[in-house]
């Protein structure tokens, strides 16, 4: 009875060391919840902390081999995370520190929302200052006179 893969998919799993399929599956249903909480912590977002939960699990199922059995499956999960945050750019110092979201709808539609990105930047360094990291998150900017 065939399970559906195709020979070469199987023999790309055969070759494949790390961790196995299975194994991932036990580290989503025991980690999930905490790496979520964890990524939360850095990008205070829900959806945003979850979305790159799935991606770091994403990550460690489509490169099961990179894990070489140094550390625990834990350390190698929130590792992954981590590199995750420095994929967006965060230094290593950065992802010590809180990260602070600074809502900001600046944007260059709509008049009065034009000089919001002097503010937002004053706001970031406020942040950087007391020893936060912060991350401008865009907010929808509304103008009654371009609703009209």
């Amino acid at each position: 009875m065939s399970d559906g893969r195709f020979p070469a998919d199987k023999k790309r799993e055969e070759m494949r060391t790390g961790i196995p399929r299975e194994k991932i599956e036990e580290l989503v249903v025991l980690y999930r919840e905490k790496l979520i909480y964890f990524i939360y912590r850095y990008v205070k977002d829900l959806d945003a902390a979850e979305d790159l939960a799935e991606d770091v699990f994403v990550e460690i199922l489509l490169h099961p081999d990179r894990f070489r059995e140094q550390s625990s499956e834990k350390t190698y999960l929130f590792a992954v995370t981590v590199q995750a945050l420095h994929a967006l750019g965060l230094t290593s110092e950065e992802t010590a520190r809180p990260l602070i979201g600074i809502v900001s709808s600046y944007n260059e539609i709509v008049p009065g929302h034009i000089h919001l990105d002097k503010i937002t930047e004053a706001v970031k360094a406020g942040v950087r200052m007391a020893g936060g990291t912060p991350v401008m998150v865009p907010a929808i900017g509304v103008c009654d006179g371009i609703a009209m």
